[in-house]
């Protein structure tokens, strides 16, 4: 099979070729950039020096001829883009917000005006534990956001009918802990060296752009309403993402740490990605297309608290790219994912 990368050489960009040159269904990948036109793809991304010896192209839309593409394109230019590759029945990953959102709360959050809004509906949210059957069956999905990745997979189990009226949908809060890397390749004062090391610095800190997403897929998810509070702290690493997620019980209501993991394993027991553990550590998942999640029970403050690690580059990007399109194509799901993570 054949793939089209549009914007190559930013991080997904990295990412999608590292993962896909190890991917036995992919025949030949198409490298694009306006920028780095004609130049090896290794001398941006050094990493594939000696592995992938292509060199960026520049193709206008029309003249891309290939089975799959991923659009890894700042919000707003993917719309653009995209219904020309779909009336040629290319399928699209689109890893921009361009089709995550519902109109209203798109042009709201991202301040643009949606171009092609009739496709929306037609977008599958490409969260394979949740969505599966419907990414499956699509040609165009909308992949998720990193943070909301690492919070959704850890909410969806407290949606079940068991836990109707049991907590506040008004309340939950999610702690959200990040590497540099998932602010992307672009240079800013606020991701310099000397800013970041040795320090924590939360940022957007109760307007991010992710929030509106999370409560809009766990209601894609769960017909829910419900109401998250979020905020963001960039942490002096490169690669992770670490949630720390309070989910407020009634005070007639008790859970056994013992009972909520049961409902856990239950839920996710046939999911390739997703690992339950006592407590998640960032390394355990950077490099990889897990998710690690932990879960306690606070008998003090009365809440639940569950904790979900994710690589931001992988299961909060480009890894989740890959999952979603061998579901679109009918490959094996871990197709290409097979990477485990290091210790120590």
């Amino acid at each position: 099979m054949k793939v089209t990368i549009i914007g190559a050489s930013g991080y997904t960009g990295s990412e999608l070729l590292r993962l896909l040159v190890n991917h036995n269904e992919i025949e030949k990948i198409i490298p694009t950039s306006r920028v780095y036109k004609g130049k090896p793809v290794s001398s941006v991304h050094e990493n594939l020096k000696n592995i992938y010896g292509e060199k960026f192209v520049n193709p206008k839309i029309k003249e891309i001829d290939s089975d799959v593409v991923f659009t890894c394109t700042p919000n707003g230019k993917a719309m653009e883009i995209i219904p020309g590759l779909l009336e040629r029945g290319i399928k699209v990953i689109d890893m921009s917000a361009d089709f995550r959102l519902e109109k209203e709360i798109y042009e709201k959050v991202y301040k643009l005006v949606h171009k092609c809004p009739e496709l929306l509906n037609k977008a599958a949210y490409g969260l394979p534990e949740l969505f599966r059957d419907k990414i499956k069956n699509s040609i165009l999905v909308a992949n998720p956001g990193c943070y909301v990745t690492a919070a959704v997979l850890g909410i969806a189990p407290l949606l079940s009918e068991k836990f109707k009226g049991k907590f506040d949908l008004n309340k939950i809060v999610v702690d959200a802990k990040s590497g540099t890397s998932g602010a992307g390749a672009a240079l800013s004062n606020f991701l310099h060296f000397s800013e970041v090391y040795e320090n924590l610095k939360p940022y957007k800190t109760t307007d991010h752009r992710h929030r509106p997403e999370i409560e809009s897929a766990l209601k894609r998810y769960s017909n829910i309403d419900l109401k998250v509070s979020f905020t963001p702290t960039l942490m002096p690493i490169v690669r992770g993402i670490l949630n720390n997620i309070h989910v407020f019980v009634n005070e007639e209501d008790n859970f056994e740490k013992e009972k909520l993991i049961e409902i856990y394993e239950k839920f996710y027991k046939d999911e390739p990605f997703i690992r339950l553990t006592d407590v998640p550590y960032v390394k355990n998942v950077v490099n990889t297309n897990y998710c690690d999640i932990g879960i306690d029970f606070d008998l003090h403050g009365r809440r639940i608290l569950v904790m979900s690690a994710i690589d931001n580059l992988i299961k909060g990007a480009s890894g989740q790219a890959v999952q979603n399109m061998n579901l679109m194509c009918g490959f094996r799901e871990k197709e290409g994912l097979g990477v485990v993570g290091g210790h120590p």
